[in-house]
């Protein structure tokens, strides 16, 4: 049985867009930027999930985890210096460790989010948590090796190395055969401009669960850039049941 986890940054306003996400069919959908739960529910009664977390500064924005069908989530040890990294435990067909990420770059005004640690210290901090189980890293990074500077500690192919230590692979870049920076398919279109585009949104697994080349989609941003400047990242991984097993023996 293969794990469908989607990372979508909707740009706000969930409560009108829920459907297009349920249509991706998520068993796990990673989603910044959406109201909390009670915002939700109140707002958009028929959004049903089976379990959510939420962390954020103010009620109609911040970071969700969902789950559906069998799959439950529950908060780990959870350090809130890091914005916002959420570590959760999911259990259910398929048992693991997420660590879900909606990271804050250095031009992030800091009436946004006041010195906020780096995407490499928050998965120094969360490597014991990634390594103690099989483990998913998804989100938003905003960052990319494309915009990466000579010498500087915080690029995002010293986080790719860090990530490749605690034993995951990135998997879209399985998939698609490149190297980080060289991406084809954008998952961000600043200002919804359809010439330009980032990729900065990663889904990082254990590589035996990544599969063949074509689990992984990318959405296309004639269908999304109406709704969103973020295009969702859809990844189906083969978890196997002896590393389920043993996520769950963790817990």
């Amino acid at each position: 049985m293969s794990l469908r986890v989607v990372l979508w940054n909707c740009n706000m306003a969930l409560d009108r867009k829920w459907q297009r996400l349920m249509a991706l069919r998520p068993d796990v959908a990673v989603v910044p930027e959406p109201a909390d739960p009670d915002v939700l529910r109140r707002k958009a009664p028929r959004f049903t999930f089976s379990d959510c977390e939420w962390e954020g500064w103010y009620k109609h924005k911040g970071l969700a985890v969902f789950s559906f069908g069998e799959y439950a989530l529950r908060m780990s040890s959870h350090d809130r210096q890091y914005q916002i990294f959420m570590p959760l435990e999911v259990r259910g067909p398929h048992s693991f460790h997420l660590l879900a990420v909606w990271a804050f770059n250095s031009a992030t005004p800091p009436r946004a989010v006041t010195n906020s640690p780096s995407i490499r210290a928050a998965l120094a901090h969360y490597a014991p948590f990634l390594t103690d189980a099989p483990s998913v890293v998804a989100g938003d990074f905003n960052s990319s090796s494309a915009w990466d500077k000579p010498n500087r500690l915080t690029n995002h192919a010293l986080a790719v190395t860090d990530l490749q230590e605690c034993g995951l692979a990135s998997a879209y870049h399985q998939s698609a055969g490149c190297p980080p920076g060289a991406e084809l398919d954008p998952t961000l279109f600043q200002g919804r401009n359809i010439s330009s585009g980032f990729h900065i949104d990663y889904c990082f697994a254990p590589e035996s669960w990544l599969g063949a080349p074509g689990r992984v989609a990318v959405g296309r941003p004639e269908e999304w850039l109406p709704i969103s400047d973020h295009m969702p990242l859809i990844v189906d991984l083969e978890p196997s049941a002896a590393e389920s097993a043993h996520a769950t023996s963790t817990a």
